[in-house]
């Protein structure tokens, strides 16, 4: 009843639903394919597999079982447990999911680094050229964009680093005219 929501007579042989129609449709087969060679081979078998509930909620669990004969009659019968599962494959999702998302930090500090690398080199040409380019020149106004176009693109990289969690990036308040008036 705590695994299903069923009670034990709503889950027979005699009632209208049995047993492997709560087992989650797309996963049927692969139960039956492991039951089937257990039961043929004489061994035991173990599958995962997921279950619908009474309330419709869907549950991981483990299963583990045999065949055992009836002596008297002849009868065979499937016999073992079923454990749930949900929450270990809930945590197995959810570490995964945390190890993607560190690699991809990883991924992003390294490209931030990288850019941070032609970015010093670029601005730092681009000064050395506005020490030669005369005030209100065509080319003074070109560095003076180059310029500020190479502080927005710093504040992407420490953005990146940020996100990547290897800069103690401090947080601050923006003047979105100013940013706007920039663009």
């Amino acid at each position: 009843l705590a695994l299903t929501g069923f009670l034990p007579s709503e889950i027979s042989q005699d009632s209208s639903t049995q047993y492997g129609d709560i087992i989650y449709p797309d996963d049927r087969e692969s139960v039956w394919r492991a039951v089937q060679d257990g039961v043929t081979k004489d061994k035991h078998f173990e599958v995962e597999y997921r279950i619908v509930t009474k309330s419709g909620h869907i549950k991981w669990v483990w299963e583990r079982g045999g065949k055992v004969a009836d002596m008297q009659t002849n009868d065979i019968f499937l016999e073992g447990f079923i454990t749930d599962i949900t929450q270990q494959k809930l945590l197995a999702n959810q570490l995964q999911q945390s190890q993607k998302m560190e690699s991809i930090g990883t991924l992003a500090g390294g490209i931030a680094h990288e850019f941070n690398n032609m970015l010093a080199i670029i601005m730092g040409n681009n000064e050395l050229v506005m020490e030669e380019v005369p005030q209100g020149s065509l080319a003074r106004e070109s560095t003076e964009e180059i310029r500020v176009a190479g502080l927005r693109a710093r504040d992407v990289v420490k953005q990146l680093l940020t996100f990547s969690r290897q800069d103690d990036a401090v947080k601050k308040t923006m003047d979105f005219k100013l940013v706007v008036q920039e663009s």
